[in-house]
C-alpha cells in the first residue's frame, strides 16, 4: 500500500507543480517579437540559421521544430517553447528537493515511507513546493521563462545534474549515466556550465566508486557523453544557410572552435581577475544587490539557514551545493558581460534547492518541536514567496502586454524606399530581421547591424558606417549622434511615430514651410515640434527643435521651450545649445527629451519658446520673450508612484499611497505625497509641528473608471514633526531621516539615496534606485566627478555593468557604484547623475524643477 502511494506521490505531485509553473508563464508570455538576443534567437530558430557564439544547437533545433507548429504566431510558439522549458526546470527542482537526504540515509520517498507516517510523507512532498514555487517566481527566472532565451535550458540542465548528484547515493548507476547526458547536452548547450558541470560529475563519480561499478558502467556512461555531441554537426551543416547571420567558417576545425568556444571573448572570461584586478573587489560588492534583485531578504534567510542545517544533517549534498553556487558565481562575477543576474541562473536553482535543508530537519529528528519549527517555516517562506509573486505579477502582465519592439521595429521599415538601407545597433537590428524573415515584412529593405569597431569610439563608428552609405543614397539609422553626422557634412532628420531618423545632406531654411518664430533678427525656430494631443504627469516625450541662424553665430546661443505652472514658476523646460557650426541659412535639428513633473495639476497648458544667451533673453519682432508654439493637455498617471513609505490608509473621498522627502538641495527639503485620485477634489495642507500651514495642494478628481496617480511636492524647510490635514483629519507624517532622497527621474525610476567614500587616491559613489515600472530601455548611469581642473565621469550599466536596466521591474530595489581613481587630486569635489538612453543618447530628465536638470551628489 504504501509502495502504490508512493508511486502515487511520485507522479500527481511533479505534474501539479509542472501545470502550475507553466500556466503562470503563459499568462504573461512575452508572444511577439523580441529585441537583442532574444530576437536573433528567434530568427535563427525559425530559419535554421546560426546565432552568435557558441551557437546553440540543441535550442535551435528545439526552436524550429515548435516554431514550425501551426498554432498561433511563430514568436508565441518560441516563448511557449522556454516556458515549457522553465516548466520542466522548476519540476526538476522541486522533484530534487523531494528527494533530498531526510535522513542520512534515505533520499527519496518510498525510503523515507518506511520510517515515517503516511502524514509525514505526504508534508514531505508539500514541502518542496516551496522552494520550487520560490524559483519560478524568482526575478530573472521568471523573466527567461516567459521569452525566448537560452538561460531557461541552463536552468533546466543544472537542475537535473542536482537531481541526478542527489540520486546518485542510492541509485549511483542510473544517476551516472543520466549525469553523461545532462554534462553533454549542457555544456553542448552553454559552454559556461562546464564548471558546474564538472563539480557536480565529479560527486556521482565518487558516489559509482563507492558503489564499486564494473568497467562496463563507465564504458556506457562515457558513450553516452560522447553521443551528446552529436548536436554540434548542426553548424557546419548549417553553415551555409542564407541569411543576416551566416558564418561562412564553421566547416574548418579553426571556425568552428572559434564559435564553439567563444574565442572572441576569450578576455572576458575572468576578465577581473586577469585583467582588471583592481575592479574585483567593486565586481564582488555586486553580490548583495543582485541576490536581493532575485529574492526577497526573508527568501534569502531561508536559503541560507537551509544550507547552514544541510551542512549540519546532510554535509555531503551540502557540501556540494555550496560549493556548485560559490564556483559558478565567482566564475559569473568575474566574467565581463552585461548579463550577469541571466548568467547566474544556475545559481538560482541551487540556491532555491538549499531551502530544502531546514524542511528535512523532522525526518533527522521525530520530535514534535522539529517538526513545529519546519512547518512554521514552511508557512512562512510560503507567505513571502506569495508576497514577492503578488508585488511581480504587475510587472510581468505589463511586459506581456509590451508591443512596442514590434511598433518600433516595423515603423522603421515602413520608411525606406526599394533596397535603401537601415543603419542599427544590436537591440533594435534582431526584431527587424526576425519581422523580415519571419513575416515577410518589407524584404528589400538593408538592416545592417553595426559593430563596435576596436577602440574607436560606437558613435564615431556609427556615423561614419552612416555617412558612408548616404554618400551612395538615402540612409536611416536607429541611433542618434547628431554632432557626429554633423562633423561629416550630414543632418538627421526624425521619422514621424518612430524612433528612426533619416540621414541626409544639410538643407536649406527656405526649403522648410512650416511656421517660425525669429529672435534676435538671427535664431530661427521652426515649429513643429511633435507633440502628443495628451501627455500624463510623470511621463517623458520626445520634442523636435529644428532650427536655423541667419548672419553670424554668437557663442552661447541657445533655444529653450518650456511649460509653466499655474502660478508662474517653471515647470518644465528643454534647452539646447546653438553649435554655431552650422552655416547660415542652414536647417539645424536636435531630438530633446521633455518631462512632464509628477505634481504639475492637470489641465491645459502652452508650450513656450524662447532664444537667450547667458542670462539674457533675445525679443522676437514683435517684442515678445515667448512665444506659444503647441499645447499640451496633461492628464493624471494610470502608473502608481512608487514610495519608500507606503501608507495604508484611505481618506474619504482619496487615498494617500506614500510619501518620501527629498534633502538633496542645502538648506531645502521637498515633501512627497503620492495619491490615488477618488471621486472629489480634496485640499491637502501640510503643517508643522506648531500647527501653522507650510504649504497646500490640490488633489484632483478621478477624471477616468481605471485608477489615476499624481504626486504633490510641498517645500519647506527641513524640520521634524509634520502633519497633513485631509477632511479636517490630521496625519502625522514619518521621522525625517538624514540624508533622505527621492528624485524621479521621468516614470522609470526614482533616486531614493546617495552616497560618497573617499579614501587611498580614490572615491566611491554609490547610488540606490527604485524602478517606477518594469523597464524596456536600455539606460545608462553617468556619475560625474568636478573639482578645480579635475573631471571625471564613470558610466554605463548600473550596478558595474551586471544589471541592465532592461531588466528592471517594478519596486526593484538598485544599489549602483560608480568608482573613480582621483590620480593624485586632493581638493574639492562635487558629484552629480545624469541617466541616459543608450540607443537615443536623449537624457531621461528628473521631475524635480529645483535641480535645473543636474541632480547633484554630495561628496566628503
Amino acid at each position: 500500500m504504501k509502495d502504490r502511494i508512493a508511486k502515487g506521490l511520485d507522479v500527481v505531485f511533479p505534474l501539479l507543480v509542472f501545470i502550475g509553473a507553466l500556466t503562470l508563464y503563459t499568462l504573461t508570455l512575452n508572444s511577439d517579437v523580441q529585441p537583442a538576443d532574444s530576437g536573433e534567437l528567434q530568427l535563427a530558430a525559425y530559419t535554421l540559421q546560426v546565432p552568435h557564439p557558441p551557437g546553440y544547437p540543441l535550442l535551435t533545433m528545439l526552436g524550429w521544430l515548435i516554431s514550425h507548429i501551426p498554432l498561433g504566431s511563430p514568436f508565441a510558439r518560441l516563448s511557449f517553447l522556454s516556458a515549457v522549458i522553465a516548466s520542466l526546470a522548476v519540476t526538476v527542482a522541486y522533484i530534487t528537493c523531494s528527494a533530498a537526504p531526510t535522513t542520512r540515509d534515505a533520499l527519496t520517498l518510498r525510503d523515507v515511507l518506511t520510517a515515517l507516517t503516511l502524514r509525514d510523507a505526504l508534508t514531505a512532498r508539500l514541502y518542496g513546493i516551496i522552494p520550487a514555487f520560490a524559483l519560478a517566481t524568482s526575478t530573472t527566472f521568471w523573466a527567461q521563462a516567459t521569452t525566448f532565451n537560452v538561460r531557461s535550458l541552463t536552468a533546466l540542465f543544472t537542475a537535473l545534474m542536482a537531481y541526478l548528484a542527489v540520486r546518485s547515493r542510492t541509485h549511483p548507476r542510473a544517476a551516472l549515466w543520466g549525469m553523461a547526458a545532462a554534462v553533454g547536452l549542457g555544456v553542448a548547450h552553454h559552454v559556461s556550465l562546464v564548471f558546474v558541470a564538472a563539480l557536480m560529475s565529479a560527486f556521482v563519480l565518487w558516489q559509482s566508486m563507492r558503489a564499486k561499478l564494473n568497467g562496463r558502467v563507465y564504458f556506457i556512461a562515457f558513450a553516452i557523453l560522447c553521443a551528446t555531441q552529436i548536436v554540434w554537426l548542426y553548424l557546419p551543416l548549417r553553415n551555409s544557410a542564407a541569411g543576416v547571420l551566416a558564418h561562412g567558417d564553421l566547416t574548418t576545425w579553426r571556425g568552428f572552435l572559434d564559435h564553439v568556444l567563444a574565442r572572441g571573448f576569450g578576455n572576458d572570461l575572468f576578465y577581473f581577475v586577469s585583467v582588471a584586478p583592481e575592479q574585483l573587489w567593486d565586481r564582488i560588492s555586486t553580490t548583495a544587490t543582485l541576490f536581493q534583485f532575485q529574492f526577497s531578504p526573508p527568501v534569502l534567510l531561508a536559503m541560507a539557514v537551509g544550507l547552514v542545517l544541510m551542512l549540519m544533517y546532510q554535509r555531503s549534498v551540502g557540501l556540494l551545493l555550496l560549493a556548485g553556487i560559490v564556483l559558478h558565481w565567482f566564475v559569473t562575477i568575474t566574467y565581463k558581460a552585461p548579463q550577469t543576474v541571466e548568467y547566474a541562473m544556475p545559481c538560482w536553482v541551487m540556491l532555491c534547492v538549499g531551502i530544502t535543508g531546514i524542511f528535512s530537519l523532522p525526518a533527522v529528528r521525530f520530535a514534535p518541536t522539529a517538526k513545529i519549527l519546519a512547518a512554521g517555516a514552511m508557512l512562512i517562506i510560503a507567505g513571502f514567496t506569495l508576497r514577492d509573486t503578488a508585488q511581480r505579477w504587475p510587472s510581468y502582465r505589463a511586459l506581456a502586454r509590451d508591443n512596442s519592439t514590434r511598433a518600433n521595429a516595423a515603423a522603421m521599415l515602413r520608411y525606406p524606399n526599394l533596397n535603401e538601407q537601415v543603419f542599427s545597433e544590436w537591440h533594435q537590428a534582431t526584431p527587424m530581421w526576425a519581422l523580415q524573415a519571419i513575416e515577410g515584412l518589407r524584404p528589400d529593405v538593408r538592416v545592417t547591424y553595426v559593430s563596435p569597431s576596436g577602440t574607436q569610439a560606437y558613435e564615431d563608428t556609427f556615423a561614419e558606417r552612416a555617412a558612408h552609405a548616404a554618400v551612395l543614397g538615402r540612409t536611416y539609422i536607429t541611433s542618434h549622434f547628431p554632432d557626429q553626422l554633423a562633423a561629416k557634412a550630414l543632418v538627421s532628420f526624425p521619422l514621424s511615430n518612430t524612433a528612426g531618423w533619416r540621414v541626409d545632406r544639410q538643407i536649406d531654411i527656405a526649403s522648410i514651410n512650416f511656421a517660425r518664430t525669429l529672435w534676435d533678427k538671427r535664431i530661427i525656430l521652426v515649429h513643429p515640434l511633435g507633440l502628443p494631443q495628451s501627455v500624463s504627469v510623470g511621463q517623458q516625450i520626445n520634442l523636435d527643435m529644428w532650427w536655423s541662424s541667419l548672419g553670424r553665430p554668437v557663442d552661447g546661443d541657445s533655444i529653450t521651450v518650456r511649460i509653466l505652472f499655474p502660478d508662474g514658476r517653471l515647470a518644465a523646460n528643454a534647452d539646447v545649445r546653438l553649435s554655431g557650426k552650422e552655416g547660415a541659412g542652414i536647417v539645424a535639428f536636435k531630438r530633446v527629451g521633455f518631462a512632464i513633473p509628477w505634481h504639475l495639476p492637470p489641465g491645459d497648458y502652452a508650450l513656450l519658446a524662447g532664444a537667450y544667451n547667458g542670462g539674457m533673453l533675445y525679443k522676437t519682432s514683435d517684442g515678445l520673450d515667448f512665444v506659444p508654439v503647441g499645447q499640451m493637455h496633461i492628464i493624471p498617471s494610470t502608473i502608481a508612484p512608487v514610495t519608500q513609505d507606503p501608507y495604508p490608509f484611505t481618506t474619504t473621498n482619496d487615498s494617500l499611497i506614500g510619501l518620501d522627502y527629498d534633502l538633496g538641495l542645502q538648506d531645502q527639503m521637498r515633501v512627497w505625497t503620492h495619491w490615488q485620485l477618488g471621486p472629489l477634489t480634496q485640499t491637502v495642507v501640510l503643517r508643522n509641528s506648531s500647527g501653522a500651514t507650510l504649504a497646500d495642494g490640490v488633489v484632483p478628481a478621478q477624471s477616468t473608471p481605471q485608477p489615476q496617480y499624481i504626486s504633490l511636492a510641498f517645500d519647506a524647510s527641513p524640520q521634524q514633526g509634520l502633519s497633513l490635514e485631509v477632511d479636517e483629519v490630521f496625519y502625522d507624517l514619518p521621522y525625517v531621516q538624514t540624508g533622505s532622497r527621492y528624485v524621479p527621474f521621468a516614470n522609470h525610476m526614482v533616486l531614493i539615496g546617495a552616497s560618497t567614500t573617499r579614501a587611498n587616491n580614490a572615491a566611491n559613489i554609490d547610488l540606490n534606485w527604485l524602478s517606477t515600472q518594469a523597464l524596456t530601455n536600455d539606460y545608462r548611469i553617468s556619475a560625474r566627478l568636478r573639482g578645480d581642473a579635475f573631471y571625471q565621469t564613470h558610466d554605463g550599466y548600473p550596478v558595474l555593468g551586471t544589471l541592465p536596466t532592461f531588466k528592471w521591474i517594478r519596486n526593484a530595489n538598485i544599489t549602483d557604484r560608480h568608482p573613480f581613481a582621483l590620480q593624485g587630486y586632493t581638493g574639492p569635489l562635487k558629484g552629480s547623475v545624469v541617466v541616459y538612453d543608450f540607443t537615443t543618447r536623449l537624457d531621461l530628465i528628473p521631475l524635480d524643477e529645483r535641480y535645473e536638470g543636474m541632480v547633484g551628489v554630495e561628496v566628503n
